[in-house]
């Protein structure tokens, strides 16, 4: 009968922290982008938007295969990471989401990650699926405006290598800043980064 009791309180518990994460982020966040999606991690770990939620963080999108645009932003963001003193470092987090579903497995972003020197401390690269791929890249248009004509309708699971990389290379290079309470605040050109201004502004809205 007691071990029936502590059964059923474990349980109740963990339904409440669930809903309680799930209650962290409010319908206007940046982070229901993400809703119904499931990415992971180098580590094969799931991504919990939630658990973002009182830093400051920034997403960018890339492919690993990406020759010229994605390695030299995501250079930059190291430089601008870098540079924060250490009080920063645990203020502010980065977040790359890979475009391509396909190739860059988790393993390949760790890969690249690490030849990009990226901090793994606060920074997460994340993949997913075709379809949650596919989900954030309409809701935020990063190829245009899915209504446009010229927004691209194939399925790139279906084309081959070069056609792929073809329609990649045309996504949008924007940056994407949430606040503390998960609230999107600032989007920057990021062709090229503006270095010392990102990091100036990254730092102010840490310390709000």
């Amino acid at each position: 009968m007691l071990f029936c009791n502590r059964f059923w309180m474990f349980l109740l518990f963990t339904l409440c922290c669930k809903q309680g994460i799930a209650q962290e982020i409010p319908a206007s966040s940046f982070y229901t982008n993400f809703t119904n999606t499931q990415f992971i991690d180098t580590l094969g770990k799931a991504f919990k938007p939630a658990q973002l939620i009182g830093k400051v963080a920034l997403f960018n999108f890339v492919y690993t295969k990406c020759s010229n645009v994605c390695p030299t932003q995501t250079k930059q963001l190291v430089e601008v990471y870098n540079s924060f003193p250490e009080e920063y470092q645990d203020k502010i987090v980065f977040v790359t989401v890979s475009l391509d579903s396909q190739f860059d497995k988790p393993k390949v972003l760790k890969k690249y990650a690490k030849q990009m020197k990226a901090d793994f401390k606060q920074w997460q690269f994340i993949s997913g699926s075709y379809d949650d791929i596919k989900s954030l890249q309409d809701k935020l248009f990063l190829f245009g405006n899915p209504a446009n004509p010229s927004h691209p309708k194939v399925d790139m699971t279906q084309l081959k290598t070069k056609q792929k990389e073809e329609v990649l290379k045309n996504h949008m290079t924007i940056l994407w800043v949430v606040d503390k309470k998960g609230t999107l605040i600032q989007r920057y050109s990021a062709s090229p980064i503006d270095v010392p201004r990102l990091e100036t502004e990254l730092k102010q809205i840490a310390d709000l």
